[in-house]
C-alpha cells in the first residue's frame, strides 16, 4: 500500500494567530499515513518555516485508521491550543502510541549523501520497527 499524504491548514482556535505564519499564509500540517511491517503509522510535520519555534516530527502508531481520521480535527485544534506543540501521550492514549523524532541538525546544508542524513534515516527506520 502506498503512503497517503495529506496537507491540511491548521484551524483557527479562539483568538490565536498560530494557524497562520508570520507572513499571513495558512500554517499547514502534513499528514502521512502508511503501513510498515504490518503496523499502521501516521507521521506529522508542521510548517515552521517562519522559525516561530522548532518542532520535531511526530510519529503515531495507530491501531485503527477510521478512529484516527475522525480524531484528526480535534488533534489539529490541540496543536494550535498548545501553541504549536504536539498533544501529550495521555491525550493520544486512546488513538495510538506517540513518538517524537528530531530533525537532522544543519538541515539547510544537508544533501542526500551527507552522513548525518543517512544516520537520521536509519534512526527513523528504527523507530518504525520498534514502535
Amino acid at each position: 500500500m502506498q503512503p497517503i499524504i495529506n496537507i491540511h491548514k491548521l484551524p483557527e482556535v479562539n483568538r490565536s494567530k498560530l494557524h497562520r505564519t508570520h507572513d499571513g499564509n495558512p500554517r499547514c500540517i502534513i499528514e502521512v499515513q502508511l503501513n510498515f511491517q504490518g503496523k499502521r503509522f501516521v507521521i506529522l510535520e508542521i510548517d515552521t518555516s517562519d522559525n516561530l519555534k522548532p518542532l520535531s516530527t511526530l510519529i503515531v502508531k495507530i491501531s485503527n485508521t477510521d478512529s484516527w481520521n475522525s480524531y484528526f480535527p480535534t488533534f489539529q485544534k490541540q496543536v494550535v491550543k498548545r501553541s504549536l506543540r504536539w498533544p501529550t501521550a495521555k491525550f493520544l492514549q486512546d488513538i495510538g502510541i506517540r513518538k517524537t523524532f528530531n530533525h537532522p541538525r544543519n538541515l539547510t546544508e544537508m544533501a542526500e549523501s551527507d552522513e548525518e542524513f543517512k544516520n537520521w534515516g536509519r534512526r527513523f527506520g528504527d523507530i518504525l520497527i520498534n514502535l
